[in-house]
């Protein structure tokens, strides 16, 4: 998450300014870049995409166009989705807070739930498609039967997740100090939004906001945030953009 963020901030900073003005033949290695960011963690997607629209806003078709193409070309010749990928993090997200449904935030829930559900031990690292489709699934119903029995539960640790995005992020095990992490992003996000640092707000929720409504943001997933994060308080602020 760390590259579209320094990005980003690059572009906010001036890179577009007089001593170096990036045209289109620096897509031609920001492009496969971000195909490779892509297939390796598709959670980047919000990031990607917050950086072109930025990109755009700054005027600069050809290093946007460029990048989106050969992006999207790197991307298409080598990813290969997960059938179960969407659901493994909605499923384990649950326990991200007290409920009475489970407490593992671990894959290990995953597996344990496989087993229970199927009689068959998860063989992982095995990338059979029928046990891939078997176990999405499995994941599918139990989400749907989790959220018929309490919505407000998902409603709870996404509205928990996103305020933790503007703080320090998710500590596992903290029990108690993550609603006071999450009253800080609350108070962080109002002090971005009184100042109208809007870039940085949508910066930090395109970067983890992909993941964030239904998966606590562990610190680990984090970096690319906390750039945007400690540059919104100390960069100079933009009234409009380049020319």
């Amino acid at each position: 998450q760390v590259i579209p963020s320094v990005l980003l901030v690059a572009t906010y900073l001036g890179w577009h300014g007089p001593t170096y003005r990036p045209g289109w033949r620096a897509g031609l290695w920001v492009g496969p870049l971000a195909g490779l960011l892509f297939i390796t963690r598709p959670g980047m997607v919000g990031a990607l995409l917050s950086l072109g629209g930025f990109w755009a806003y700054n005027r600069r078709p050809g290093i946007l166009l460029v990048t989106a193409g050969l992006a999207i070309g790197v991307a298409a010749l080598l990813y290969r989705p997960v059938q179960s990928a969407p659901w493994r993090p909605l499923y384990v997200g649950v326990a991200a807070y007290p409920n009475p449904y489970m407490n593992n935030l671990s894959d290990m829930a995953i597996y344990d739930l496989y087993k229970a559900r199927t009689g068959q031990e998860y063989r992982y690292g095995n990338s059979d498609a029928a046990q891939e489709k078997k176990l999405m699934t499995v994941l599918q119903n139990e989400v749907n039967i989790l959220w018929k029995k309490s919505p407000g539960l998902f409603l709870r640790n996404a509205l928990l997740n996103v305020l933790l995005t503007f703080s320090a992020g998710y500590v596992t095990g903290g029990g108690r100090l993550n609603y006071g992490l999450a009253l800080l992003g609350l108070m962080v996000l109002g002090w971005l939004l009184w100042h109208r640092r809007y870039v940085f707000v949508v910066g930090v929720l395109a970067t983890v906001g992909t993941f964030a409504p239904y998966y606590p943001p562990i610190p680990a997933y984090m970096y690319g945030a906390y750039l945007l994060l400690v540059m919104a308080f100390v960069a100079p602020d933009r009234k409009k953009p380049a020319v």
